[in-house]
């Protein structure tokens, strides 16, 4: 989501993800979001490893019935 200074870069379920870095922020019950403050900020390789986690975590499997 877009801000004034920054882009917010939210997960779903944040609360639950691993992050040693404290790189999330938020209280809610499972979202939490990272806030974009610059183009270096997505060098960050901290954040490039989280969301490397959050795209495989708690995906549901895709179902062969279509």
């Amino acid at each position: 989501m877009p801000a004034t200074k920054h882009v917010n870069l939210g997960f779903n379920y944040g609360a639950e993800l691993p992050d040693p870095k404290n790189l999330l922020e938020g209280t809610g019950k499972l979202f939490r979001h990272y806030k974009v403050k610059s183009v270096e900020d997505l060098s960050n390789p901290d954040l490039i490893e989280l969301i490397k986690y959050a795209t495989t975590y708690r995906v549901p499997p895709v179902s062969s019935k279509i």
